[in-house]
């Protein structure tokens, strides 16, 4: 599917293409790229279709808006995954600045505190890790309320 994805995907923004189709392509880049990460265990490949998907959404909706964010924060779970600490954090640092910009209080921005959290963990810096478990716990407790099983595993 890969291929035939990253062929529709360059022509998106070429004459005759409506946003609509590129909204479109974007989802469908973000998907397979979902698809290879957790399924197929393909990490390039991935990632090659989040930085495409990425890079679509910020052409045809802009930088500030959820599937953007929500293009970072798969990408950093990428990195999460392949042990790429760094990047990892700095993709959801991304991806929370724009949530904060759209309204802190959503279930996108109190996982990707708690997915910073958790790679500060265990790079065994606690302090760090202990204050963005507690603005994710804060988060989901105003937003989901406290009977919620992603509460109960944010304490």
């Amino acid at each position: 599917y890969a291929p035939h994805v990253k062929a529709a995907a360059r022509h998106v923004g070429g004459e005759g293409h409506a946003a609509e189709d590129g909204e479109m392509i974007a989802s469908l880049c973000h998907q397979t790229a979902l698809f290879l990460a957790n399924v197929a265990c393909s990490f390039q490949g991935a990632l090659e279709l989040y930085e495409k998907s990425l890079e679509i959404r910020i052409k045809v909706l802009g930088q500030d808006r959820r599937d953007v964010a929500s293009s970072y924060n798969d990408m950093a779970n990428l990195y999460y995954k392949q042990g790429k600490f760094d990047l990892a954090l700095e993709q959801y640092a991304k991806s929370v600045a724009i949530g904060v910009v759209l309204g802190e209080e959503h279930a996108h921005v109190a996982a990707s505190y708690n997915n910073m959290a958790n790679i500060y963990e265990e790079l065994g810096k606690y302090d760090e890790a202990v204050a963005l478990q507690k603005k994710c716990l804060a988060i989901r407790l105003r937003t989901l309320g406290e009977e919620h099983p992603d509460v109960a595993t944010s304490y």
